[in-house]
């Protein structure tokens, strides 16, 4: 929806269509795909990286590099999309596996969009996905602000890698501030559920240091 918003009111008067190409995953060529894989080599070659800065330095090597909240602005477009726009349960053709997606600007304005689940046959149709009564002028999303705070287990599953890599004094480390400051400003602390509990264990499989 952030392209149909596009299309539909900053687009050039020329642009009419957008189509968007899924390629097979594991075999794709396209120049971002060959970018992410040259810098996973140096990651992979890298034997710590502790703070963001490591990263950074790593990532600006090959891209250019945008901090979230500082040089590019955070629109909460998942909330707004949900006002506006059909669960894609209810779209007119299944979304999971679509290998591309044509969005289409109509001559009124409105937008339409077709999924195809072939790269070169065209068996659906163009219909709309918003809610009735809903329009792309309705979506408007917030700029979240800076600093949001973080849910609590996630910080304590990171206390918990610090720990363990560092011993029980890793808050003595001069090195380690960043991850001080993130812990102790935050002031997200609530009851967790179960849902966000057994999340936060799938996540923490996942976590490194």
């Amino acid at each position: 929806m952030v392209l149909s918003s596009w299309l539909k009111s900053k687009a050039p008067p020329n642009v009419k269509q957008i189509h968007l190409i899924f390629p097979v995953p594991g075999h794709s060529y396209i120049p971002p795909d060959r970018v992410f894989g040259r810098i996973a080599k140096v990651v992979k070659k890298t034997h710590t990286i502790v703070k963001p800065d490591g990263y950074e330095n790593i990532l600006s090597e090959f891209v250019s590099v945008f901090r979230l909240g500082i040089s590019v602005e955070v629109a909460d477009w998942k909330t707004e999309i949900s006002n506006v726009t059909k669960a894609p349960a209810q779209w007119h053709f299944k979304f999971a596996p679509c290998k591309r997606i044509l969005i289409k600007k109509n001559p009124t304005g409105s937008i339409d969009i077709q999924g195809e689940a072939s790269y070169r046959s065209d068996l659906g149709s163009f219909k709309s996905i918003l809610k009735r009564r809903k329009t792309l002028n309705n979506i408007c999303p917030e700029i979240i602000p800076k600093g949001q705070n973080i849910n609590i287990l996630k910080l304590n599953d990171c206390d918990k890698l610090l720990m363990k890599h560092f011993r029980e004094t890793w808050r003595d480390l001069p090195g380690l501030q960043f991850y001080i400051n993130v812990i102790d400003s935050n002031n997200n602390i609530h009851n967790p559920s179960e849902r966000e509990e057994e999340q936060c264990e799938d996540e923490y499989l996942d976590l490194r240091v």
